[in-house]
């Protein structure tokens, strides 16, 4: 009978770990990394030659436009600080974007490991009636942050695509006349291309081109920063089942196979490390900059009542302040799961319990003893400090631009 009850419960596609992962299976698929379809049937599939030729070519597309954003960086710098900036909050954001797309295809096979670990910690423990309330409630609030932090991160990226179509609309709706031909200058990306884009059908297939790269910068942007939560959330579940056994247990074989367990996660929380070190250490560098830009952008296009930039700019600081928020937060709350781990089994009835029971929970007590913490490259540990860092040095940034900045430089903002 509990043997049936069990399967039934596995089986329900309320309580099954696909429910939480199919969402950011989907996206890794979508952004080029076909093979990931293997974890919904727990195959740990190699990608193909084709799938790493594809994403190396989506990265090539995507650093060719950054590449043209930094040159028109260096051409206007001195001349227009307000069309410098707007392109380097771009420019800053379409690198972290694309960089973490090449992250993830370096850390391929750590990340089906590691998506097929927590498959298999998910089933194991939601099959215990006392286990399914806390492990639904801490996945459901995971995944429903993740989505709406998706609907911002597309809301930011079509802004950005309307740009060349609504420049065109206007000029046919209010100063396209006989002697006033169109044109071609609005694109996608902010950038002064080194070629010309006046003959309609060129400018058309740049359009093209750089649409498909934002949508590809987008499903990378995405597919790696819901990941993260993810992950970190499942993992911070299982410590804390972990932790509820600790302290019910009173079986020396109960414990050996906590501790064994113990070791599986922390083994876990090092991969979890080793993928997304140097995404974290890319964006806490890039983020406080790229804000800075934002906020000084949304102040001139305010000024202006400029309405669709306003969108863009109000979205793109959103977006990344979900964005540190999501790798500081659930860093912090992974981190405290294991710090509680080493306080329940110092707390634990172990006094009373026999020599060979002492020896293991010794063992276990040092090993928690040193909580894990998500970095920053291995240089900084990463918690809800760091998010008053960035804000205040955003704030910062933007205080020291505002006082370099002449009023020329605001006249060409709104021009």
């Amino acid at each position: 009978m509990h043997h049936t009850m069990s399967n039934t419960r596995e089986k329900d596609p309320d309580t099954s770990f696909l429910k939480y992962a199919d969402f950011h299976i989907n996206l890794l698929r979508k952004s080029g990394f076909y093979s990931m379809k293997g974890i919904s049937n727990k195959i740990n599939k190699e990608p193909t030659i084709w799938e790493v030729l594809l994403v190396l070519t989506i990265s090539t597309c995507g650093f060719f436009i950054i590449i043209l954003e930094f040159r028109s960086v260096a051409v206007s710098l001195g001349s227009d600080t307000g069309f410098v900036i707007a392109v380097l909050s771009g420019t800053l954001t379409a690198t972290l974007s694309m960089s973490k797309g090449l992250t993830i295809l370096t850390s391929h096979r750590e990340v089906r490991e590691l998506l097929l670990r927590l498959s298999g910690f998910w089933e194991k423990s939601i099959e215990r009636p006392e286990n399914v309330d806390v492990m639904v409630q801490m996945a459901n609030r995971a995944s429903y942050l993740s989505k709406c932090y998706a609907a911002t991160v597309v809301i930011m990226c079509s802004s950005y695509c309307m740009n060349p179509y609504v420049s065109v609309i206007t000029q046919f709706l209010f100063t396209k006349t006989a002697n006033n031909s169109y044109n071609f200058t609005a694109t996608t990306f902010p950038t002064v291309y080194p070629f010309d884009l006046s003959y309609f059908p060129k400018y058309v297939v740049w359009i093209l081109f750089e649409q498909a790269v934002c949508l590809l910068m987008t499903l990378h942007w995405i597919a790696c920063d819901t990941l993260f939560p993810m992950c970190a959330t499942h993992l911070a579940i299982q410590f804390q089942i972990l932790r509820r056994d600790l302290e019910r247990t009173t079986e020396v074989d109960e414990l050996r196979e906590i501790v064994k367990k113990q070791i599986i996660l922390f083994q876990s929380c090092d991969i979890l490390e080793n993928i997304f070190s140097p995404i974290i250490f890319l964006t806490i560098i890039m983020t406080s900059t790229i804000m800075c830009a934002c906020i000084f952008q949304f102040e001139k296009t305010l000024s202006c009542g400029v309405y669709l930039e306003i969108i863009k700019y109000v979205t793109h600081m959103m977006s990344l302040f979900v964005e540190i928020l999501i790798y500081c937060g659930f860093s912090n709350v992974l981190s405290d799961q294991t710090e509680l781990l080493y306080h329940a089994a110092y707390n634990s009835e172990w006094t009373d319990r026999s020599k060979k029971y002492k020896s293991i929970i010794y063992f276990l007590i040092l090993r928690s003893q040193k909580p894990f913490q998500c970095t920053a490259y291995h240089f900084f540990p990463v918690g809800l400090v760091q998010i008053t860092t960035i804000l205040t040095t955003a704030v910062s940034y933007f205080t020291l631009l505002k006082t370099v900045t002449s009023e020329s430089d605001d006249k060409v903002i709104c021009s």
